[in-house]
């Protein structure tokens, strides 16, 4: 519990230092530009595509530069005094997140009457108060809310993509259907989310209204998708499988609302419910990462929730209050993050997990050795050498005079005494009993092997019989190198 407290303070005390970053004004000296012969700060849904027209006047100030936080619309044009000083956008353009910095041209030493033109498809209108500062602080402020409020999101989508791949990539490599599954989902959901994020991007299209309309809802479609694929891949990566099914179907049913809204007008009206709709989905997010105890995630989920409930509150209800600036790109970093680094973290657990099993499998327990279980490794690999079949002399005799306590310790011995006098890429092979083999890559290896049989005669007091051939197969090299054991224990026997 302590951590779920501890993760959502943080995420809230984030988003609000975040939130007061963004839509804060720091400039010191500015005229702020507050009486307009429309609401400001506000924002407009229109019935039909138009024009909304702001009007102010201000007398003569010190300041020669027009500073606009945010734009609602498509394409505006600034004129001053009756002059056109200023145009940006299309009118399929997606203008919203820029900040605009105007410079002004023939200012009036009296009376001066600025307008701003704004032409949205569906909303305009300025949420925010212009206001005139010198150039210097404007295109401070200009370059660090670009950042905050563009520049992030084109990170996000980065971010966003990449991990995307990675999931993908893991997922490619595990060899367990089921986690291979979620790793595939986490992926979906970050790539889905990618996509999404292109909506938060200032463009200047110069497609058809319709074109236009069919991206909005490709972007609005892919929320709700990632947010699906998102609680998809936590269920089946803690539980196996995916135990809300059922939101597949509410989710299609969501992105219906949007999809069948013919004009930008209804497209308005039905994205507002379809959002609020999705919180539905947003508090089954929370639901699976607290039941399922996903820690690493509580942040990141908790932020990006929080900036999803801020969208939705702002269409809802108060589309002129200040705090607009959202953190959608920043909730969906953090996240992406959290995920990919759990991912990661995970992989790398099961990678070491495996290796772990696959090496046990391939060790003796007694010698430390490797096993016979090696060999099939060995006929498949590119292994250069020469065959080392040793096999120790006398051993059946000790182990039957001392017991097979004694025995085993005389083996943990004489395999330590080798392992300790090979290089790491010499293999050491138990074979079974008291029958080892070395492969090693020598120009002399006979030099080696007499060098290794003085050390056990001379620190355990143990001979050992061998032969030595050049390897190829196992099954060939041992019936090769067999021969000359035997020939060998033959000759020791005779001395």
């Amino acid at each position: 519990m302590k951590k779920i407290v501890k993760n959502l303070i943080i995420a809230l005390f984030t988003f609000v230092v975040l939130g007061i970053l963004i839509n804060g004004n720091f400039v010191k000296d500015k005229y702020v530009l507050n009486n307009w012969n429309q609401k400001v700060p506000d924002q407009i849904l229109l019935d039909e595509p138009s024009t909304c027209v702001y009007v102010t006047e201000f007398n003569d100030t010190s300041f020669d530069t027009l500073v606009i936080p945010k734009i609602i619309g498509n394409l505006f044009k600034v004129y001053l005094n009756g002059e056109e000083i200023y145009s940006y956008g299309t009118k399929t353009g997606n203008i919203w997140s820029y900040t605009y910095v105007v410079p002004l041209k023939n200012l009036s030493s009296n009376k001066n009457i600025l307008k701003i033109e704004i032409f949205g498809l569906y909303d305009a209108g300025l949420p925010r108060f212009p206001f005139l500062t010198d150039r210097i602080s404007a295109l401070i402020y200009q370059n660090f809310q670009n950042f905050l409020r563009h520049d992030f999101y084109i990170i996000s989508i980065g971010i966003s993509f990449v991990a995307g791949i990675i999931s993908f990539f893991l997922g490619y490599l595990l060899k367990s259907k089921q986690i291979s599954q979620s790793y595939d989902l986490f992926g979906l959901f970050l790539i889905l989310t990618a996509i999404a994020l292109f909506d938060y991007q200032v463009r200047t299209f110069h497609f058809n209204e319709i074109t236009f309309l069919i991206f909005k809802k490709l972007f609005l479609i892919s929320t709700y998708f990632s947010s699906l694929f998102y609680i998809a891949a936590l269920e089946k990566y803690k539980l196996k499988r995916f135990r809300t099914k059922w939101l597949i179907w509410y989710v299609f049913f969501v992105s219906l609302l949007p999809v069948f809204s013919f004009d930008f007008n209804n497209y308005a009206k039905f994205s507002t419910v379809s959002n609020m709709l999705m919180l539905i989905v947003l508090l089954f997010v929370i639901y699976d990462v607290l039941y399922l105890k996903m820690s690493k995630l509580y942040f990141s989920t908790f932020f990006i929730v929080f900036s999803y409930i801020h969208i939705i509150l702002y269409f809802l209800y108060v589309r002129s209050y200040h705090f607009q600036g959202f953190l959608t790109g920043y909730g969906t970093a953090f996240l992406s993050i959290s995920v990919i680094l759990m991912l990661i973290d995970e992989f790398e657990k099961m990678v070491a997990e495996t290796n772990e099993l696959s090496n046990s499998r391939y060790i003796d327990p007694l010698t430390k050795a490797y096993n016979r279980n090696i060999l099939e490794k060995l006929d498949n690999s590119n292994v250069e050498g020469f065959f080392v079949l040793i096999d120790l002399d006398n051993f059946k005799e000790l182990n039957d005079r001392f017991g097979h306590e004694k025995g085993d310790e005389i083996l943990k011995k004489f395999s330590n005494l080798i392992i300790e006098n090979i290089r790491k890429e010499d293999l050491f092979i138990r074979l079974g009993g008291d029958e080892f083999a070395l492969i090693v890559n020598l120009d002399d290896p006979k030099s080696f092997v007499e060098r290794l049989r003085k050390l056990s005669i001379n620190v355990i007091n143990l001979d050992f019989s061998y032969g030595i051939v050049k390897f190829s197969k196992f099954s060939e090299s041992y019936r090769l190198a067999d021969k000359l054991l035997y020939d060998m224990k033959s000759r020791n026997k005779n001395k």
